[in-house]
């Protein structure tokens, strides 16, 4: 914010004039208050979320399973050769990507692509 008027401490230092202030107010800037977690959080904080997100995803007619990292990509394709699905589009997820989960699905002979590989046509 210079330019004919000097530089940014000499402009503040006009306007602190020109207010009767010498100095800058505050030197420091003083730790934020604590946030309750009442207030904060949406759920307890020893709150169990996998349980707490099954609950909800079925309360929204989704269906959820529990898996290990092991087994999610076996378990992703079992999935799908129970649907007539032939075409899937997998998010551009790094989850995703250390399931190894488009590979599954594409040796399993699904014809897998990231979002970021598609047209929206193909989408």
């Amino acid at each position: 914010m210079t330019g004919s008027g000097g530089s940014d401490d000499e402009v503040m230092d006009r306007v602190r004039a020109a207010l009767g202030r010498r100095g800058t107010l505050v030197t420091t800037v003083p730790p934020p208050p604590p946030l309750p977690d009442e207030i904060v959080r949406l759920v307890r904080a020893d709150a169990n979320l996998p349980e707490l997100f099954a609950r909800r995803a079925g309360e929204l007619k989704m269906k959820v399973k529990s898996s290990s990292r092991d087994a999610a990509a076996g378990e992703i394709v079992a999935f799908f050769r129970q649907t007539p699905a032939k075409r899937i589009a997998l998010s551009n997820s790094p989850v995703l990507e250390q399931l190894k989960v488009l590979d599954a699905l594409s040796e399993s002979g699904f014809e897998t692509k990231r979002w970021d590989q598609l047209t929206l046509d193909e989408l």
